[in-house]
């Protein structure tokens, strides 16, 4: 059956979802399909819709080099092919020479991905028709908090890519704790992952008042972020 496996996630601490495929150009079949490291392109189409929906899957060609700079946070292509990006079917090609930033290889970047169709203050609403445990209610003060934190960035006219990609991250937010009874429960990871990200796109995009804000709000509930050259590390931290 065709299925993903988990992997290390080298660039998961960079800020970057990607499914990284090697041998992308092969041609060595013949009369079968083995481009996509031999798998085909059936295949990744059955692959690319298992993916999650923030995942880009990233395509390098034989004989070619794809190089992140963490400091710069801009990817370099060189060698004899191309680098692919692929996202719902939609590529974006790159050849040898190119160069881009980090923010190219987000799933925000492709015209097919998902936009928040709502607005940060409807995240205000809690619902009435049941009782809502403390950590649940502190969960959803967050995502508030954050919603007001990026309505200010709009203000000052960050980034657009940056905002949709929040706002994606707040709704995933709601979705998955919507109902959840406690804040230390065992799946705080995507959770806290999450919100990782978005701090480290508030940085690259110099609103470090609000990225600062995020690792205030996360540290008022019990986790500590710490910045290293691995990238963002959290722990959870007695109140």
């Amino acid at each position: 059956d065709v299925e993903w496996m988990d992997g290390l996630d080298l660039l998961g601490p960079l800020g970057l979802k990607l499914a990284i495929i090697p041998h992308w150009n092969n041609a060595e079949g013949g009369t079968f399909d083995t481009r996509h490291c031999y798998m085909g392109a059936p295949r990744l189409k059955i692959l690319e819709e298992k993916l999650a929906y923030d995942v880009v899957i990233l395509g390098i060609d034989e004989h070619t080099a794809c190089t992140l700079d963490p400091n710069l946070r801009t990817v370099a292509v060189n060698g004899a092919g191309a680098l692919t990006l692929r996202y719902r079917g939609e590529e974006k090609i790159f050849p040898a020479g190119s160069e881009f930033s980090f923010d190219v290889l987000r799933a925000s970047a492709f015209s097919s991905a998902p936009r928040a169709k709502s607005q940060p203050r409807e995240l205000m609403k809690l619902e009435s028709d049941a009782p809502h445990p403390p950590q649940f209610v502190a969960t959803q003060l967050y995502l508030i908090h954050l919603a007001r934190a990026l309505q200010d960035a709009r203000e000052v006219n960050a980034h657009r890519e940056l905002i949709d990609h929040a706002h994606d991250a707040m709704h995933e937010l709601a979705h998955e704790w919507r109902g959840a009874d406690q804040l230390n429960a065992p799946d705080i990871a995507p959770f806290v992952e999450l919100v990782i990200q978005t701090r480290a796109q508030l940085r690259a995009a110099k609103q470090f008042a609000l990225a600062d804000q995020l690792r205030d709000e996360l540290s008022a509930r019990g986790i500590a972020l710490e910045d290293t050259a691995r990238g963002t590390l959290w722990r959870r931290i007695s109140l």
